[in-house]
């Protein structure tokens, strides 16, 4: 099983409390300094999660201190671990997307939506699935839909705010 950080930002609206894989990750934003982004690159591995190989930040620490540069700036930043371990007993929730960050079903097909009756039928207050069940379900529900970006290279992962 693999592990790893993302950090992230949100944008305004049905998104600010939203933990998953979708949103700003790894923001490169004009305050930010070069030197930080190399950082991250630098630190960031090959890792095989779900059959697929992605450039991911396994460095907790590496995480932490891009997570405090973007908090000083006052971007309201989110630190969160990630694993392809959805049998993992301390998860605030799932999400199915990027593993890498980026993209997520949960952003593209209920909150960019604004959609009050899935979001409480699937989501929890982080705005991530509340269960397995409750994410192949709504997986099942668009499997036919034509207006959800490609799914290629996306997997089901557990979430851990930190």
């Amino acid at each position: 099983m693999a592990n790893w950080y993302i950090v992230k930002i949100n944008w305004n609206g049905p998104f600010e409390k939203y933990a998953g894989l979708g949103g700003d990750c790894w923001p490169d934003i004009p305050p930010i300094k070069k030197a930080v982004l190399k950082k991250v690159e630098d630190n960031s591995e090959y890792v095989e999660i779900s059959g697929t190989v992605h450039h991911v930040v396994t460095d907790r620490r590496i995480a932490e201190e891009y997570f405090e540069f973007l908090h000083k700036l006052n971007l309201k930043p989110l630190l969160f671990s990630v694993s392809d371990d959805l049998e993992a007993p301390d998860t605030d929730g799932y999400d199915y997307g990027h593993p890498a960050g980026g993209y997520s079903v949960i952003e593209s097909a209920i909150l960019t939506l604004n959609d009050e009756k899935l979001k409480n039928k699937y989501l929890n207050e982080l705005m991530l699935f509340k269960s397995i069940g409750a994410m192949n379900d709504f997986l099942e529900l668009i499997s036919d839909r034509e207006d959800i970006e490609t799914m290629d290279f996306y997997c089901a992962v557990s979430i851990k705010v930190l």
